[in-house]
């Protein structure tokens, strides 16, 4: 049962497809998978060295030889369109207008186990774009992907995997950032240095 019981104050009983207990049921699945591929090892296949569970996201580390990899893996529901609470942010101009389809755009969005600092864990889902993210990302200079790819290394390798600063929160201040930003100033080649610290400039003023 992956759903939670909430009394509503007139007396109704609601349900909530519960993102905590989704979770729970997603790693109790790969747990189940993993073991099966340990118990039977194949050669050439990687090594499951760990898996652990933060929160709603399952970190797996598989080895190689002498070489490991991390993988975070989150489970979530998928929905194709677009949600309407979103529908007046594609009435206004963007950095990607002409040049990808709005269609390429919407193409579908998920439901995400996480929820607002403040927000209920067990009831609240989150809204990601990643599939849009995909797209968007095909609009992007090089020299500004060449400074996100330095920002995100700094955040995971200097903060060690932060609470406070994701992959996410840095990806966001991005794609703003190609909104806010005249499309000439992106377009530069060489400014891969002013856009690092540029975006370094943005997620300190989010933080602060």
């Amino acid at each position: 049962d992956c759903c939670t019981i909430v009394d509503h104050i007139n007396g109704a009983t609601n349900y909530f497809f519960s993102p905590t207990k989704v979770a729970d049921w997603f790693y109790d699945s790969i747990s189940i998978v993993l073991s099966e591929i340990q118990k039977k090892p194949q050669r050439g296949m990687p090594k499951v060295e760990k898996v652990e569970k933060n929160g709603t996201i399952i970190s797996i580390i598989l080895g190689v030889g002498s070489s490991r990899m991390l993988y975070d893996i989150v489970p979530v529901v998928s929905f194709k369109g677009w949600p309407a609470v979103a529908q007046s942010w594609l009435m206004e101009n963007h950095f990607w207008d002409g040049k990808i389809t709005e269609e390429e755009v919407i193409s579908g969005f998920y439901l995400v186990p996480a929820c607002s600092y403040k927000g209920k864990k067990d009831n609240e889902w989150r809204l990601s774009f990643a599939r849009s993210e995909v797209q968007l990302k095909k609009c992007i200079s090089s020299s500004l992907m060449q400074a996100y790819q330095a920002c995100k290394a700094i955040i995971i390798k200097l903060l060690s995997r932060p609470k406070a600063v994701s992959p996410y929160h840095l990806r966001s201040t991005m794609l703003w950032a190609c909104d806010r930003l005249p499309a000439s100033y992106l377009a530069q080649e060489d400014y891969a240095a002013h856009f690092l610290l540029g975006l370094i400039d943005d997620l300190q003023h989010c933080l602060v």
